[in-house]
Protein backbone atom coordinates (compact mmCIF):
# COMPACT_ATOMS: atom_id res chain seq x y z
CA UNK A 1 0.00 0.00 0.00
CA UNK A 2 2.77 2.55 0.67
CA UNK A 3 4.19 1.62 -2.56
CA UNK A 4 0.94 2.82 -4.63
CA UNK A 5 0.84 5.82 -1.78
CA UNK A 6 4.28 7.20 -2.94
CA UNK A 7 3.91 6.71 -6.89
CA UNK A 8 0.76 8.08 -6.56
CA UNK A 9 2.34 11.51 -4.76
CA UNK A 10 4.64 11.60 -6.84
CA UNK A 11 2.68 11.11 -10.17
CA UNK A 12 0.36 14.00 -8.50
CA UNK A 13 2.64 16.73 -6.87
CA UNK A 14 5.74 16.73 -9.52
CA UNK A 15 5.59 19.80 -11.74
CA UNK A 16 5.62 17.70 -15.34
CA UNK A 17 5.52 20.75 -17.89
CA UNK A 18 9.10 21.70 -16.22
CA UNK A 19 10.05 18.11 -15.68
CA UNK A 20 13.42 16.69 -17.54
CA UNK A 21 12.82 13.74 -19.20
CA UNK A 22 15.13 12.05 -16.20
CA UNK A 23 12.78 13.38 -13.77
CA UNK A 24 9.72 11.38 -16.12
CA UNK A 25 11.71 8.20 -16.52
CA UNK A 26 11.53 8.06 -12.98
CA UNK A 27 7.93 7.49 -12.70
CA UNK A 28 8.26 4.93 -14.97
CA UNK A 29 10.82 3.01 -13.10
CA UNK A 30 8.46 3.83 -10.24
CA UNK A 31 5.41 2.17 -11.57
CA UNK A 32 7.49 -1.12 -12.97
CA UNK A 33 8.77 -1.38 -9.52
CA UNK A 34 4.98 -1.03 -8.10
CA UNK A 35 3.85 -3.61 -10.69
CA UNK A 36 6.84 -6.20 -9.52
CA UNK A 37 5.52 -5.50 -5.84
CA UNK A 38 1.98 -6.55 -6.92
CA UNK A 39 2.88 -9.24 -8.78
CA UNK A 40 5.31 -10.56 -6.10
CA UNK A 41 2.23 -10.30 -4.03
CA UNK A 42 -0.56 -11.61 -6.15
CA UNK A 43 1.58 -14.75 -7.43
CA UNK A 44 4.21 -15.69 -5.22
CA UNK A 45 2.09 -15.21 -1.72
CA UNK A 46 -0.29 -18.08 -2.44
CA UNK A 47 2.23 -20.34 -3.61
CA UNK A 48 4.30 -20.02 -0.62
CA UNK A 49 1.30 -20.35 1.15
CA UNK A 50 0.29 -23.50 -0.49
CA UNK A 51 3.55 -24.83 0.26
CA UNK A 52 3.35 -24.22 3.57
CA UNK A 53 0.33 -26.05 3.95
CA UNK A 54 1.41 -29.19 1.78
CA UNK A 55 4.64 -30.22 3.46
CA UNK A 56 5.37 -28.28 7.02
CA UNK A 57 8.46 -30.60 7.23
CA UNK A 58 9.98 -29.09 4.13
CA UNK A 59 9.30 -25.52 6.41
CA UNK A 60 11.01 -26.50 9.31
CA UNK A 61 13.99 -27.90 7.55
CA UNK A 62 14.32 -24.30 5.45
CA UNK A 63 13.83 -22.76 8.46
CA UNK A 64 16.59 -24.92 9.86
CA UNK A 65 18.83 -24.46 6.82
CA UNK A 66 18.31 -20.11 7.06
CA UNK A 67 19.23 -20.73 10.82
CA UNK A 68 22.62 -22.59 10.31
CA UNK A 69 23.37 -20.34 7.19
CA UNK A 70 23.21 -17.03 9.21
CA UNK A 71 24.68 -18.83 12.21
CA UNK A 72 27.82 -19.14 9.47
CA UNK A 73 27.81 -15.94 8.11
CA UNK A 74 27.94 -14.67 11.97
CA UNK A 75 30.84 -17.15 12.74
CA UNK A 76 32.87 -15.79 9.66
CA UNK A 77 32.50 -12.52 10.90
CA UNK A 78 33.55 -12.45 14.21
CA UNK A 79 30.63 -11.81 15.51
CA UNK A 80 29.91 -15.18 17.57
CA UNK A 81 32.32 -17.16 19.35
CA UNK A 82 32.17 -20.69 17.84
CA UNK A 83 32.96 -23.04 21.04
Amino acid sequence: MSAATSVAAFAYLHPWKSASSVEKYQLGFLLSALGFNLSNLLVFTPMTIEVILLDPLLVFVSKLLIVNQNMWILVAKGCVNWV
